[in-house]
Parts: structure tokens; sequence; C-alpha cells
């Protein structure tokens, strides 16, 4: 079963908070249902039984016209699927390129703003991670200290130093380099809380 990130702030977020009922059920639904590259090949009467009332595609289109682009295929494709998802996309990710590569298929490839990090690029992108410390993210081997050191989050969430570690390698795979050490904290314990089977079968791979 495919599992992926959701934004829990979506609720405080005008687009949504003003949506109507049936709407939000339909923009969660579009999230859900979508291919791993944000793109829907989107069924009205399916969708219409799933989520229980009559769905028109036109009315889903003028509700949320600036967040989804039609595809000359009539497939839908969702603007900040890829950023929320991935960030930034490079060919060297194996998730990526089976990303990359539905993209330029279904032609929605073009036209995202930079979402691809090329070789010839990785030294000059180094260079600029270095700064992240402007912005109070720093790696995830600093984040994984820090959270070990607040004794009373590590007693909340039942963790330890391989359940951070294993957390760590599965940012790593999706291209996630640096955190807020609050962030990092609130998306382990989102994590340890929503998948503890994922969590439990890579200790499993790991350590027998």
């Amino acid at each position: 079963m495919a599992k992926r990130m959701t934004a829990t702030e979506k609720w405080d977020d005008p687009f949504f908070f003003e949506l109507c009922p049936e709407h939000k059920l339909v923009w969660i639904y579009l999230l859900d249902k979508c291919n791993h590259a944000g793109v829907i090949e989107f069924n009205e009467k399916m969708a219409s039984f799933i989520i229980g009332f009559n769905v028109s595609k036109d009315s889903i289109l003028n509700a949320f016209s600036a967040k989804i682009k039609v595809l000359e295929s009539g497939k839908w494709f969702i603007k900040k699927f890829i950023d929320f998802q991935y960030g930034e996309l490079t060919e060297t990710n194996n998730t990526h390129k089976s990303v990359i590569n539905i993209l330029k298929k279904e032609g929605a490839y073009e036209g995202l703003n930079s979402p691809l990090q090329g070789d010839k690029d990785k030294d000059k992108d180094k260079d600029k991670e270095k700064d992240k410390d402007n912005t109070g993210e720093i790696e995830l081997n600093n984040c994984l200290e820090i959270a070990l050191k607040d004794e009373s989050w590590v007693r909340l969430n039942k963790t330890s130093k391989a359940e951070l570690e294993i957390f760590n390698k599965k940012l790593l795979a999706e291209g996630i380099y640096y955190k807020l050490p609050i962030d990092y904290k609130t998306h382990f314990s989102r994590w340890k809380k929503k998948d503890p089977q994922e969590l439990k079968t890579q200790k499993t791979f790991i350590y027998k």
C-alpha cells in the first residue's frame, strides 16, 4: 500500500478551509489517488462511487483551477505535488528517476520550476547547501543528536538512536538532507505513529 506525506496545516490554509465539504473530500481523494508523480486519470463515475456523491469534472476544475494542470492526454497533474513530496528531483535517486520518466511521458515535465538537479550542478549545489545554516536547517545527523539530547521527547516517543538512524535513511532516500530540528522531531513522531509496521520491518531487516 502506497504511503505519502500529508500537510496537517492544510486545515489552516484558506484555500482548503474555504472549500465546501464535498470539495474538501475531492481534494484529499485526488492527492491520495494520483500516482507517485502527481498524475491522475480522473474518472467521474469511480470518484462519485467512492466519495459518496455525484462528482463533476467541470466543477472540480473550476474549484481547483490554480492547483491542477490538464495534460494533453486529458489526465490531470497536481502542480505542487512534486515540490511537496520530493523537493528537487535528482536522477541519482531511483524513486525520482521513476517520477521524472512519468512526467516526461505525460508531458508534465516541462515547465516545472528547476525540477531536476543535473550531475554537472551537484558541486555548485553542495556549496549552496552549506548555507542552509542561515535558514536554521542542519544536517540530519546533527538533528539526530539534538533529538537524542531531548530526554523528555525520547521518552514520549519511546525511541532510540537505532530508530532515528532508520528514519534518517528514509529521509535520505527521499532526497532530504537538511531539516529544522523541531521539524525533524515532529516528522519522526508522525512517521513512527503512522507507519509502525514499516519501522518494525526495517529493524528486522537491519538487525536480524
